[in-house]
C-alpha cells in the first residue's frame, strides 16, 4: 500500500491527482502491463453506494480522503479504505482541556456515532483518541463501500477498553504519518504501508 499526500489547496481536481498517483504506483511496482495511457483512458466510476474505482484496471484500488489542510490517497493491489484528519480538528484556541471536554464537538459526535465502550475510551483519551477511532470507522466504511448511511455506531472498535484491529469481516489499523495528522486504512486483511509520498512541500497542483 502506498500513501500520497498533498496540501488540500493544491488539489482542485481530485480525479487528476488520482490518475497521476495511480500511474506512479504502477510504475513503482513495475506493472508492465499497466501503462500510463491505459490509466488515463480508464474512467473513475462508482458503485451504487458511491465507492469509486478505475474501470477496467482490477489490479489497482484507491481510496481518497481530505480534511482541513490535507488531501490524501491510498493505493493498493487489493480493495482499500482510507481516511485522514488534521489534529487537532475541533479544539478552539485558548480553551482548557476541561472546556474542550465539556463543549468540544468531538464529544457530541462520539455520543451520536460511537458505542458506549468507545465513548468511554475517547472521554479518557481526549480528541486524539476520538479522531483515531473516527478515521478507522471511516476507513472501514469506505473499504466496505457502504458509506456513513450504514452507521458508524455499527462498527465496534473497542474491546475490553482497548482498540482492536481485527473485525469479523475485515482489518482496520492506524497509519502513522506525523503528530499533526491522524490516519487509518481498512482492508480484508492486514496491509503494509510500504511508502508514503509527501508532496505538501512540493506544491504539486492539480487543476
Amino acid at each position: 500500500m502506498h500513501i500520497y499526500l498533498c496540501d488540500r489547496d493544491d488539489v482542485k481536481n481530485s480525479d487528476q491527482a488520482i490518475f497521476r498517483f495511480c500511474m506512479e504506483y504502477a510504475d513503482d511496482l513495475g506493472m508492465d502491463a499497466i501503462t500510463g495511457e491505459a490509466i488515463l483512458l480508464a474512467k473513475i466510476i462508482r458503485t451504487p453506494r458511491g465507492k469509486p474505482f478505475l474501470q477496467g484496471i482490477p489490479c489497482i484500488h484507491f481510496s481518497v480522503s481530505h480534511s482541513k489542510t490535507i488531501w490524501g490517497c491510498a493505493i493498493d493491489s487489493h480493495p482499500i479504505g482510507f481516511d485522514i484528519e488534521d489534529f487537532p480538528r475541533f479544539n478552539r484556541n485558548g480553551d482548557t482541556d476541561a472546556e474542550n471536554k465539556k463543549d468540544g464537538k468531538w464529544i457530541k459526535l462520539s455520543g451520536r456515532f460511537f458505542t458506549e465502550a468507545e465513548q468511554d475510551y475517547v472521554l479518557s483519551g481526549g480528541e486524539r483518541a476520538f479522531l483515531k477511532l473516527w478515521v478507522k470507522k471511516e476507513a472501514y466504511l469506505k473499504y466496505k463501500g457502504s458509506g456513513l448511511s450504514d452507521g458508524l455506531a455499527g462498527v465496534e472498535l473497542i474491546k475490553d477498553g482497548q482498540p482492536v484491529c481485527q473485525l469479523p469481516d475485515g482489518w482496520v489499523d492506524e497509519i502513522k504519518i506525523d503528530n499533526k495528522l491522524v490516519a487509518a486504512y481498512s482492508g480484508e486483511h492486514k496491509r503494509q504501508t510500504k511508502k508514503i509520498f509527501d508532496y505538501r512541500q512540493a506544491k504539486v497542483g492539480f487543476k
